[in-house]
């Protein structure tokens, strides 16, 4: 398995006015239009145009063999898809007349990472797995527990791209964490994303972003956000980037991003909580408080003679 990237800032046409791209045999961007194997459009950036043909795949893996097309007009097209999202898995063929399937890893403004695979002549044994290391959690001391972020369950989220940028107002819009949703209210908004350039992100109150952590680990707290914290957290906001904020109530939450397409953000995110959250146990002594504080069958029967009592 190779990996590649494309750089959508490369120009578009060569200087005999014929088509750049990507040649998956050199893994490099080319303005050789022989050894083009695919392009996108900048014009429309997710427009893909492979020279030879491709198909989107479902339901199988990047390393998984398939069955050979021998009619690639009938069975391929130009335009694989028009809009090329993370995860997306497509076969195509090369300058060379061989195939070739590609997986789309990741995708920010200027960039589309990707993984693919050429034909082979025959299978290619697997090589071991190596897992990668832990990440190291951040060190709490003793003295830093009273000083710590907890957080409460985890949420999730959709930012809408297509949303207004400005309300009637001309303020600022965005998403609001506390109740789940896009608002207009400038004074509820949490974070924005600014359509100008579609990644740049811009928290009302500040943020950063946060390496070798999960989505629910305490972290101590900040006390001079204007130092610690940015207004522009990050240019370009990648799939499983993790990051740091304060909400329109001036508490803090952090906020993952899942999935990104061209017209939403999909993110988890948690809110901070004033004690550590007990996930199983903290569901079943509430489960429990609910049957407590059901009436029994013995009150329920007293009621009834009671109100009974009271018609005679």
């Amino acid at each position: 398995m190779e990996t590649g990237i494309y750089d959508l800032e490369f120009p578009i046409l060569n200087d005999q006015s014929k088509l750049t791209g990507y040649d998956l045999h050199t893994q490099k961007m080319t303005k050789n239009e022989s050894a083009l194997d695919f392009n996108f459009d900048n014009l429309k950036l997710w427009a893909i145009d492979y020279r030879k043909g491709g198909k989107v795949l479902y339901d199988q893996e990047l390393t998984d063999p398939i069955k050979r097309i021998t009619n690639t007009r009938e069975e391929l097209n130009a335009v694989v898809k028009a809009e090329i999202q993370v995860g997306d898995l497509v076969l195509l063929t090369t300058s060379d007349e061989t195939f070739a399937k590609v997986k789309f890893d990741k995708i920010t403004a200027t960039k589309i990472h990707f993984s693919y695979v050429l034909e082979a002549a025959e299978p290619v044994e697997k090589q071991p797995v190596t897992k990668p290391k832990e990440p190291q959690s951040s060190s709490v001391t003793p003295n830093d527990q009273l000083d710590l972020i907890y957080w409460g369950e985890v949420r999730t989220g959709i930012y809408d791209l297509e949303f207004p940028i400005l309300n009637e107002q001309g303020q600022l819009t965005g998403y609001d964490l506390h109740t789940q949703k896009m608002t207009k209210n400038a004074s509820a908004v949490d974070f924005k994303f600014d359509n100008l350039k579609l990644w740049a992100i811009d928290y009302r109150k500040g943020g950063k972003v946060l390496y070798d952590q999960e989505l629910t680990d305490p972290i101590k707290r900040i006390t001079n956000t204007r130092e610690e914290l940015s207004t522009v957290v990050k240019a370009e906001i990648q799939v499983g980037d993790l990051v740091l904020l304060t909400t329109s109530d001036e508490t803090f939450a952090k906020v993952q991003f899942d999935k990104i397409t061209a017209t939403k953000v999909h993110f988890s995110y948690v809110l901070e909580a004033a004690e550590p959250v007990e996930k199983s146990e903290g569901s079943a002594s509430q489960e429990q408080k609910d049957i407590d504080s059901e009436p029994k069958d013995s009150e329920i029967i007293r009621m009834l003679l009671s109100m009974e009592q009271k018609h005679r």
